[in-house]
């Protein structure tokens, strides 16, 4: 009876025990899970009254938020890095307080499908992503100093990775380049006395004027036992657009 008594009190105390440890850990993990959320940040503002400066410190309380201005930041597009830009952020009423300004160029850099936005949708410098475009969004992440865009699927397009729109080659700097090359050769045959000479060169001119490349391809055969034969070949193709020329 003993032996069954103490078996007993031996078996209770070590559900009391793994009971303790449970709730320990509970507690412990509960403790980590707090710390790790990041709270708002309240600006105290005792210090300032002894300068009696009535200034308004509300705007540094919360968080995530930034003031109006010009910012350099990192933007990504669905996860995907398009790089560092300038962004301009506007006063706005919402959770963050400002908009970023999109340009036309920055909503194209997105791989949106701009045939499925309003006509006169380039009209504006300042274009609120959200706004424009349904379902859309722009966050700011202050610790990485990146902006985080995302945009429906519905509205992409379905390019390759790398694929940059037409609408935003660079024409590049007016150019004028020339490159040649020329060869000869000379051979005397002493039992006939003859000799043979020959003569092959080529020139190679481009231009580059605004979105318009020209080229052009001559060459000039010349030999004692062969017909002089020259050639000339000429393109200009233009971009962006399917415009070309040839002759």
């Amino acid at each position: 009876m003993s032996a069954r008594h103490n078996k007993y009190r031996l078996l209770k105390k070590a559900k009391s025990t793994l009971g303790q440890i449970m709730i320990l850990a509970l507690c412990i993990s509960g403790q980590v899970n707090a710390e790790t959320e990041k709270k708002a940040v309240n600006f105290s503002r005792g210090f300032m009254n002894f300068y009696d400066s009535g200034l308004d410190l509300s705007q540094f309380d919360g968080v995530d938020k930034i003031q109006p201005g010009d910012y350099k930041l990192e933007v990504f597009s669905n996860l995907r890095k398009l790089g560092t830009w300038p962004i301009s952020f506007i006063p706005a009423n919402n959770t963050q307080g400002v908009n970023a300004c999109m340009t036309p160029e920055m909503i194209i850099r997105f791989d949106v499908d701009t045939s499925k936005l309003p006509e006169n949708w380039k009209t504006g410098r300042c274009l609120i992503l959200e706004t424009l475009i349904p379902g859309a969004t722009v966050t700011y992440n202050q610790d990485d100093e990146r902006l985080d865009v995302t945009v429906p699927q519905a509205m992409l397009l379905n390019t390759p990775e790398g694929y940059i729109s037409p609408e935003l080659w660079d024409d590049g700097e007016p150019t004028l380049m020339a490159s040649y090359a020329l060869s000869g050769s000379s051979t005397r045959n002493r039992e006939l006395g003859e000799t043979s000479n020959y003569l092959f060169g080529n020139l190679q001119t481009a231009m580059t004027l605004g979105a318009w490349r020209f080229v052009t391809y001559d060459t000039l055969n010349l030999g004692n036992d062969i017909e002089d034969e020259g050639g000339r070949s000429s393109a200009g193709i233009c971009q962006p657009g399917n415009c070309g020329l040839a002759i």
